[in-house]
């Protein structure tokens, strides 16, 4: 495969990524008429998913807000840095041609751990 089209992935969701998060900070999810997605999750439970709260957090870093954004999804906060540094690292050996590793099954198991534990616990705290 060809540098370019093994680039064209991470580069496609870093492009799709910018773009988002770019109208992203004309467009407050708090205000009810932003037009914002509905969480079908919460739709159908009533409870609050991993990424709940999600756009309202970047919307709060974006814009300086780090306790609002910690307020409105912790995970998603903590998240942010892991992610951006893990789509460089794949940019990175896409580019250098470098093979990516498929993520090991026990860091898999051990998000899918850490997501459910933070779905039930946020849920649970916030109905006391």
């Amino acid at each position: 495969m060809i540098r370019g089209a093994r680039v064209a992935p991470p580069l496609t969701i870093g492009v799709t990524a910018l773009l988002l998060t770019g109208w992203l900070v004309g467009h407050d999810p708090h205000d009810p008429s932003s037009l914002m997605p509905l969480c079908p999750f919460k739709l159908l439970t009533g409870w609050e998913c991993p990424g709940c709260g999600g756009l309202r957090a970047t919307w709060g870093l974006l814009h300086g807000d780090v306790s609002g954004a910690l307020k409105d999804n912790a995970l998603v906060v903590l998240a942010l840095p892991i992610i951006v540094i893990g789509w460089a690292w794949w940019m990175l050996n896409a580019a250098t041609g470098r093979p990516v590793e498929k993520v090991p099954r026990s860091a898999a198991l051990a998000v899918l751990t850490l997501a459910i534990t933070w779905t039930v616990s946020r849920n649970v705290i916030s109905s006391w």
